[in-house]
């Protein structure tokens, strides 16, 4: 299982763009030609650009909210470290939590998580979520946070 670069024939041209044409080899398939052309068509419009700041910038305030919404209603899980992009936060929580427990109690009360043992790749260092604030509600944090710290205590 190899990383190779696909080349893209788009009208006479030869291009090779890593971001849309570096594709990993795990099922032996290549991608349409039709469809790494149309998106090297929209990765290079002038107006891509822009977009992508428009989306860091709502990433980051989503981002921004979401450790807000942690720190302020979960008091007993630590944000670590803020990512300067991405779209996910590590949140650390004590040791002695039932990751599978907690999952299954916060999905009871209407919150689906992802617990982080299952995205290290080795044995996990501690306890940790994994969430994703790119979500379509940011407006929700809150209530998200509370439904955690509530699902945290009934394990205590």
């Amino acid at each position: 299982m190899g990383v190779g670069i696909r080349w893209a024939q788009v009208g006479r041209q030869h291009v090779a763009d890593p971001i849309v044409l570096l594709s990993a080899r795990r099922s032996g398939s290549n991608g349409s030609g039709l469809l790494q052309a149309a998106a090297l068509d929209v990765v290079t419009q002038p107006g891509w650009q822009t977009h992508l700041r428009a989306l860091r910038k709502q990433l980051r305030a989503r981002r921004d909210l979401l450790v807000g919404a942690i720190s302020t209603h979960v008091p007993s899980a630590t944000v670590w470290a803020v990512p300067p992009g991405g779209l996910n936060l590590w949140v650390r929580l004590p040791d002695a939590v039932d990751l599978d427990r907690l999952t299954k109690d916060a999905e009871a009360r209407g919150l689906v998580l992802a617990g982080g043992d299952e995205w290290f790749p080795a044995e996990p260092t501690g306890r940790y979520l994994r969430l994703n604030f790119a979500g379509p509600v940011p407006a929700a944090y809150k209530q998200a946070a509370t439904l955690l710290d509530e699902s945290l205590r009934a394990q205590q």
